[in-house]
């Protein structure tokens, strides 16, 4: 964790490296997984967060999604920084 409350999770999605992501939410238990996406920074900046805003947010937020089996409830909330999680 950096002094921004960062994780290596964060950051792989900050930076659009898809495959990094899914490499570290595979170490986690599935169980575990959606709350390692959740977690947020020091800012309230969450995994979900970067990867939507990297350079390569489609396919982060497609491997998060099938590993995490998240879904965002409502797209209005996004936008206000909230997201509504779901386990599929």
């Amino acid at each position: 964790m950096n002094i921004k409350g960062d994780t290596a999770l964060h950051r792989a999605a900050r930076s659009g490296h898809y495959e990094c992501v899914k490499a570290i939410l595979s170490l986690y238990p599935e169980t575990q997984r959606l709350e390692a996406v959740k977690a947020t920074n020091r800012f309230g900046v969450d995994v979900w967060d970067y990867a939507t805003e990297s350079d390569n947010p489609d396919e982060c937020l497609k491997v998060i999604r099938a590993l995490s089996r998240i879904r965002v409830l409502d797209r209005k909330c996004r936008s206000q920084r909230h997201i509504c999680y779901f386990f599929e």
